[in-house]
């Protein structure tokens, strides 16, 4: 189960969404349609199904919903792991 420390960062839009940047080394190979790699996420001891997107300016991504961030902050640093979830189905293409 990869695992890794990142600041929150916030997608550039009015009501932007809070991300973290999934390191190179911990990337999984992308599963599905658009560099998508569903998950099951931990994002300081919430965990979550969603997944990871491929980004041309960010590598690959992992947007935290608001009822997993809250109380955090854009900039605060999060502890994270994730297993690839190979039993959801994938939707190739």
């Amino acid at each position: 189960m990869p695992a890794f420390s990142a600041p929150l960062w916030r997608w550039p839009t009015p009501n932007g969404v809070l991300l973290v940047t999934v390191p190179e080394a911990a990337r999984p190979p992308a599963l599905a349609a658009f560099g998508r790699t569903p998950i099951r996420a931990t994002v300081n001891g919430r965990t979550w199904n969603t997944s990871i997107f491929a980004s041309k300016s960010h590598g690959a991504i992992l947007l935290v919903p608001k009822k997993v961030a809250r109380p955090l902050v854009e900039g605060d640093e999060v502890d994270v792991s994730f297993e690839v979830d190979t039993a959801r189905p994938l939707r190739l293409g």
